[in-house]
């Protein structure tokens, strides 16, 4: 707004900043019913990608200062369809508000504020395996021979994945393809998560136990 005002200026048109920001604001509550209507069309679904990241606001208490929030983006990866919702925080009340009548499956990382979603009747989480990997791969310095047996498995996931996408499959073609090839996979990893649970002394502070326990 402060660009597109310059711009303005520059053109001998000069108007105030307040009337500008009034506009918006009436802008706004038109688009409302809009907003609200993609909202439901993202939260309408079975299968949801939640994460979270930070964007910094200007402070309008303090000039020239800014704080922390947080945007929560919810995502629809059936339809391509995601939601944005701004946040002054990263507790676990502002997900739970957003999706109160949500029923489904629910992707996320492993950020404690989710473990609330453990608890609710209808709601499966699950995280990504993107996130557990990482995990993983940042405890090869500790011990790599059984952080490598694991990340061995999930790359192993990873090629089913790829090729559902190179054939171009259908869901119900992906859901069939990884009950076939892919649960395979996730057995052996389960049974060698175990094994390495049982058989080896790793301590919660110890960079390999972290993604075991989580996982």
């Amino acid at each position: 707004m402060y660009r597109q005002l310059a711009i303005f200026k520059r053109q001998n048109v000069n108007i105030n900043h307040s009337t500008v920001s009034g506009w918006i604001k009436d802008a706004m509550r038109l688009i409302e019913p809009v907003y609200d209507l993609h909202c439901w069309q993202v939260l309408n679904t079975n299968y949801l990608n939640v994460d979270e990241t930070t964007i910094k606001v200007l402070d309008k208490d303090k000039k020239q200062t800014t704080h922390t929030g947080y945007y929560w983006v919810y995502y629809d990866t059936q339809r391509k369809l995601a939601l944005f919702d701004y946040q002054p925080g990263r507790g676990a009340l502002y997900p739970k508000a957003m999706l109160h009548k949500f029923k489904g499956y629910l992707q996320t990382d492993g950020y404690d504020a989710y473990e609330t979603f453990d608890k609710v009747e209808g709601v499966t989480p699950f995280c990504c395996w993107a996130h557990a990997r990482r995990k993983f791969y940042e405890a090869k310095d500790y011990d790599k021979a059984n952080a490598d047996a694991v990340l061995s498995l999930i790359q192993d996931l990873y090629k089913i994945e790829s090729y559902c996408r190179d054939e171009n499959f259908t869901p119900e073609q992906i859901k069939n393809h990884r009950h076939e090839h892919a649960l395979p996979v996730l057995n052996n990893l389960q049974s060698t998560l175990t094994e390495m649970l049982l058989t080896k002394r790793y301590y919660p502070k110890v960079l390999l136990a972290r993604p075991l326990l989580i996982h």
